[in-house]
């Protein structure tokens, strides 16, 4: 089994990226094999890539890593993602989308057709604070976890399950996040 996980890298001045630090201390696990993807945070581009990516690897699951403040704790499981870019920041190359439709022949959203309280309730089992999600915001989290959904339902021709996690970006919860996975 392949699995593919993904963490974002840095941000403008950022020294560090908690998604992908945490993507980099995975290893493999008995028969499944992890493959790591640092996803630029690059609209449009970034998709592009992380499609390429899926092409070439073939896995049966992806997993993506994404960070978030705003309250937000323990980690926190995307139920949708919606057909918007709308940011009030640029991303690395200067892109700066507003109310602009990610794929002009998509849905409105994609809903993830995982077991999302399942993964919920298996996390807290396991003292780790978790929640389902039901907005993964407008900038790039949104922008990948709606790209890839689209892309299931649009172009991929292989059975991929998706699933996007956001980590509330805390030393504590980092190191609980790597032991578990």
């Amino acid at each position: 089994m392949k699995i593919l996980i993904t963490g974002f890298g840095t941000y403008k001045n950022q020294k560090y990226s908690p998604a992908w630090e945490v993507v980099t201390r995975l290893q493999n696990i008995k028969n499944i094999e992890i493959i790591k993807y640092q996803i630029p945070i690059i609209f449009k581009k970034s998709a592009d890539l992380l499609l390429k990516k899926i092409e070439i690897e073939k896995p049966n699951i992806v997993i993506c890593i994404g960070q978030a403040g705003g309250g937000r704790k323990g980690l926190t499981i995307e139920r949708v993602g919606i057909n918007i870019d709308d940011v009030k920041i640029e991303d690395i190359e200067g892109n700066k989308p507003i109310d602009t439709k990610i794929y002009s022949d998509g849905e409105n959203a994609y809903f993830t057709t995982l077991p999302i309280k399942i993964l919920v309730d298996e996390l807290k089992n396991n003292n780790i604070p978790a929640s389902i999600s039901n907005s993964a915001g407008t900038f790039l989290c949104n922008h990948i976890l709606y790209s890839l959904l689209y892309f299931l339902e649009k172009i991929i021709k292989i059975f991929v399950l998706v699933l996007f996690i956001f980590l509330f970006c805390q030393n504590k919860l980092l190191k609980e996040m790597t032991f578990f996975l």
